[in-house]
């Protein structure tokens, strides 16, 4: 997927890289959307490409916009699912501290 946004040159290569690696960086995450019957792993790709493609981010521009993506998906994923939010805030700490220091 590539992003369909217009931002200014050094922040479109920073969206396209990281388009590019999303699966590298999405892996540690993965364990958050998944429960011993279900996973939601798919719908939160989606979601998360949708963010980085569409300018704006609503459910309906992002269906639209992402290859695959269905409104449904990621509004159940975000209104009715059970995904583990406090392990994807863990894990979004341990990346911020190790990026950052």
């Amino acid at each position: 997927m590539r992003c369909q946004l217009e931002y200014p040159n050094s922040i479109a290569a920073l969206v396209a890289s990281a388009l590019a690696h999303f699966d590298s960086h999405f892996t540690p995450y993965l364990a958050c959307f998944q429960s011993r019957t279900r996973s939601v792993e798919e719908a939160a790709r989606l979601y998360l490409h949708g963010l980085c493609q569409c300018r704006r981010r609503n459910l309906e521009k992002m269906a639209e916009t992402v290859s695959g993506s269905q409104y449904q998906r990621p509004h159940h994923l975000l209104s009715e699912s059970a995904w583990n939010r406090s392990g994807v805030r863990r894990q979004l700490i341990a990346d911020a501290n190790a990026h950052f220091g």
